[in-house]
């Protein structure tokens, strides 16, 4: 009898278990189910100390050419492995737009949804290769590129050069890499000069330079260099491009420029004179700067791109990208639409955005 009954309750504590088993799976089973519902259809907000900036990008900052902080990177927020400014923006101390205190080196910033694209482009062209008058008839525009440092006319950047090499002399590398091995040293060390001695791009130099040509070592540096170096085509050239005739004489119209600002910028403002001086300096700019089309698009091109140093490769993207389209019909007024994000409402954004200040 007593067996029995120490059966049954053995059975009932198995049960009980088994049963106790079932309900955790299950309301697990329901919160995870919960969860990945709620969590799609309604996101938790982003907090608060991840979203606000923690650091500073100030007009002086960026004629000097230094970055705020000591390590390089801007940290937007405490995730700063994610929200960093990994390279920092060459300065140009001969342009008399700019450090003559009258623009600053980034100075789109009217138009929100475009400016970031404007600014871009800020980088690499001087003021008077968008905002000049040109011929239509005349094309493509004679330009050279100008160094940021010297303010003299150069030949294209070692690292279009580089890039160039690489595209070019396939069959080469891998037939003779001793051959090439030389060129590739020496544009690459160039090419870290002009822009500013990359880590990584320094680390390639020091694999290919100690190595072997045609060793794996060297065949992997190569590739791998190849594949880096689209990466740095975002104004990293030490120079940048202005019509042939400015060029020419830049150090001359940058002193110019310069005098003419501090004269402006002395008289009161909303004074006729200083209206009339502004006047004169900007006589045939444009106010609004040639559309993206003239140079990406149109044929013929405004710019020649491969005469101006780019791979047949990077000219092919140039002159395809489908983000000048995109840029266009923002120009136009029409809708851009964003996708959501963070569980903030979807975003529409017209071509035609209120003024901003002129700050980077």
């Amino acid at each position: 009898m007593l067996n029995r009954v120490l059966a049954a309750v053995g059975r009932m504590i198995v049960r009980l278990y088994a049963l106790a088993l079932i309900l955790v799976v299950a309301c697990t089973t329901l919160l995870a189910v919960a969860y990945l519902v709620g969590s799609l259809l309604e996101p938790a907000p982003v907090p608060k100390r991840f979203l606000e900036w923690e650091g500073r990008v100030t007009v002086e900052d960026l004629r000097k050419g230094e970055p705020a902080e000591e390590e390089g990177s801007l940290r937007r927020t405490p995730i700063g492995h994610y929200h960093a400014l990994g390279r920092w923006i060459q300065p140009s101390p001969h342009d008399g737009c700019t450090t003559g205190g009258c623009h600053s080196p980034l100075p789109h910033a009217r138009h929100v949804a475009t400016r970031a694209f404007a600014n871009f482009h800020a980088v690499f062209l001087t003021c008077q290769m968008c905002h000049r008058q040109y011929k239509d008839s005349v094309r493509p525009v004679a330009a050279t590129w100008v160094s940021t440092s010297a303010g003299e006319p150069q030949e294209p950047p070692p690292i279009l050069k580089l890039t160039t090499a690489l595209e070019t002399e396939v069959d080469r590398i891998e037939t003779d890499p001793g051959g090439v091995h030389g060129v590739i040293v020496d544009l690459l060390r160039a090419s870290l000069k002009s822009s500013g001695g990359d880590p990584l791009l320094s680390y390639l130099l020091a694999q290919i330079e100690t190595s072997e040509p045609g060793s794996p070592v060297w065949r992997q540096a190569v590739r791998q260099l190849t594949e880096e170096l689209p990466q740095h085509m975002r104004g990293e050239y030490g120079a940048r491009l202005a019509p042939s005739d400015v060029a020419k004489d830049y150090l001359e119209i940058d002193e110019q420029l310069e005098e003419q600002a501090r004269e402006y910028l002395a008289m009161p403002q909303g004074s006729t004179g200083r209206k009339s001086l502004s006047e004169r300096i900007h006589a045939g700019q444009l106010p609004k700067p040639r559309l993206c089309m003239a140079c990406h698009i149109e044929e013929p091109p405004m710019l020649d791109f491969q005469a101006l140093g780019y791979s047949p490769t990077r000219v092919t993207v140039l002159r395809t990208t489908p983000l000048v389209r995109q840029m266009l019909r923002i120009q136009q007024g029409q809708p851009f639409r964003l996708p959501r994000v963070l569980g903030r409402a979807p975003t529409t954004t017209q071509g035609a955005a209120p003024e901003g200040r002129n700050v980077p």
